[in-house]
């Protein structure tokens, strides 16, 4: 009864304040009385279900080419995506909608202490940051990354909603693998679409055209990696799939993500890649008995999808775009770049006596780039060696968790998923040895998607047998 009249007092506070709300901005502004009425109607969707802004930041989570730029300094701007604002958005209305007791809790997955810990200790470096202004965003982002994660772990309780989640990154994979493809022969190179002082919404294209690399609707590197996510997703589906029109769907679908992954030349994504069908092989019972056939077919497509992605330029691209970015001689090449950011971190560690230069600290020392291409690296020169432990450990008891509901899983739509999901951890563990960093939103939303598939699992488990569970 209690439950029923918070519900009931949360959803008519929340009318009321709308309601205020509207009365004051038509009588204040009438010509905006139309944008107020939509402004309302969708703050009232987005109050009322959560999870469809959660759905739609799971959708945009791989646009990153349209983003919202400002500066901080005369010559320093940083700029936010279009999926951290709804992620906040919708970890508010969550909030919200369990306080009216409209929304459940989010299971226990017992590394709620661990991943605090790192939060807590992420935010506490702010206190010694070399610079609190991009700190500040970077907590910003940091918000809306664990945001991601708890609201996959409340959302993602059942195969319906997992499904959800996996064909919308599937259907972005096809659309970012279609603009990878397009990319290699656009001329757009973007532009500023509204501007408000030191605010503008922008887009940007083709970042890299001289390089021969191909991007969807992120940078060519953020590109490889989604793709990579979304290959190993989509493979799960295709393993746990019966219906053969679905599984010849998916397979063109995999073909397609192949071929976009290609134009990016991301060696890195492309070690990931390889890491992670090598587990899936091992692991899958007939492509295990058909190991080397099933290496081989992989080498051929990858092979084959980069001639057929590059066919135009193919000379070109192997001399300049792969020869040229992993030479480690002094220049802008891809290796010795990282290597000058690897190199300006460790000072940095040395003279912070290992404690990091604080969330946001590094930009500040390196101008050319705000974070040290690694989720690694990154976390140790802004962190230091507490917060790389944590770190660590976050991705170390994940990926053990996993490996344990793998061997204890017997259903097979879930071994599957599960087993596709554990490829996809892997090629993110080794991509993001040479890139990204340790708050990136998509590696989050990730490990969250995985929590909630071991959760599920365990819980199944549990029921055939209550003395195994590792949740």
């Amino acid at each position: 009864m209690t439950n029923v009249i918070a519900k009931k007092g949360g959803e008519w506070l929340y009318l009321s304040i709308l309601g205020l709300t509207a009365v004051i901005a038509v009588l204040v502004a009438p010509d905006y009385a139309l944008w107020v009425f939509f402004s309302i109607i969708v703050a009232s969707i987005i109050f009322f279900y959560p999870e469809i802004s959660y759905y739609l930041a799971v959708l945009t989570i791989s646009v990153e080419l349209l983003f919202i730029d400002f500066f901080v300094r005369t010559s320093m701007h940083d700029c936010i995506f279009f999926a951290h604002l709804l992620l906040i958005i919708a970890f508010i209305s969550w909030v919200f909608a369990r306080m009216a007791g409209t929304r459940d809790k989010a299971p226990t997955y017992g590394l709620e202490y661990l991943i605090g810990f790192f939060m807590i200790f992420c935010a506490i470096s702010f206190l010694w940051s070399e610079d609190r202004i991009h700190g500040s965003v970077e907590l910003f982002i940091l918000c809306a990354s664990l945001s991601a994660l708890i609201l996959s772990i409340a959302f993602l309780k059942n195969k319906q909603t997992i499904n959800i989640v996996l064909w919308i990154f599937i259907f972005m994979g096809i659309v970012n693998s279609v603009i990878a493809l397009y990319s290699l022969h656009s001329q757009y190179e973007g532009t500023v679409l509204y501007q408000y002082q030191d605010f503008s919404l922008k887009m940007t294209f083709n970042p890299n055209r001289l390089a021969f690399k191909g991007h969807g609707l992120l940078p060519p590197p953020a590109t490889a990696f989604f793709l990579n996510l979304t290959l190993f997703l989509a493979f799960g589906k295709l393993l746990s799939s019966t219906n053969l029109k679905t599984r010849i769907l998916l397979f063109f679908i995999i073909m397609t993500i192949f071929a976009g992954h290609m134009t990016t030349l991301s060696k890195s994504a492309l070690l990931g890649l390889l890491a992670g069908f090598i587990f899936l092989i091992i692991n899958e019972d007939t492509l295990k008995k058909w190991f080397f056939t099933s290496a081989f077919i992989l080498i051929a497509v990858i092979v084959f999808s980069f001639v057929i992605s590059h066919i135009d330029t193919l000379y070109k691209t192997i001399n300049y775009g792969v020869f040229r970015a992993v030479s480690p001689s002094e220049g802008t090449t891809s290796l010795s770049t990282r290597i000058t950011f690897w190199t300006i971190g460790t000072d940095l560690l040395i003279k912070s006596d290992s404690l990091g230069t604080g969330i946001g600290g590094y930009k500040q020392n390196n101008v050319f780039w705000p974070h040290a291409h690694s989720i690694y690296f990154s976390t140790l020169f802004e962190l230091g060696f507490i917060g790389l432990w944590a770190w660590l450990f976050i991705l170390g008891e994940v990926l053990r968790r996993l490996l344990n509901s793998l061997k204890k899983c017997t259903d097979k739509y879930w071994r599957s998923i599960l087993l596709g999901y554990i490829g996809g951890y892997i090629s993110m563990l080794i991509t993001g040895l040479f890139d990204f960093e340790y708050e990136y939103s998509i590696i989050w939303l990730y490990i969250g998607i995985g929590i909630a598939l071991n959760v599920i699992i365990e819980k199944q488990t549990a029921k055939k047998n209550p003395q195994k569970l590792s949740f």
